[in-house]
């Protein structure tokens, strides 16, 4: 048995990236065994931080399709005008 657990040691599996993409510290944590040990105020502290994160991120992606959509308006409104004084 001492084998198999070096064995799963040595590989990550694929749900393991996702969780590590998620959070570096839960993936470590459970990992490691120590997920037991985490209080469950202490989780949920977690989970909001997470959740305050994903909404910045997201009000973060917004504002930056915003931002490229203007861009692109001015640019046509700029070669309107090169396009007006050229004639």
């Amino acid at each position: 048995m001492d084998n198999l657990d070096n064995l799963r040691r040595d590989y990550i599996s694929a749900s393991e990236i996702g969780v590590y993409d998620f959070c570096a510290l839960k993936w470590y944590l459970e990992r490691n065994g120590l997920v037991e040990k985490i209080n469950t105020v202490e989780m949920q502290k977690g989970k909001e931080e997470h959740e305050k994160l994903a909404k910045g991120v997201e009000v973060e992606r917004k504002l930056s399709f915003l931002a490229r959509v203007l861009i692109f308006v001015a640019l046509l409104i700029l070669l309107y005008i090169i396009g007006e004084l050229s004639l």
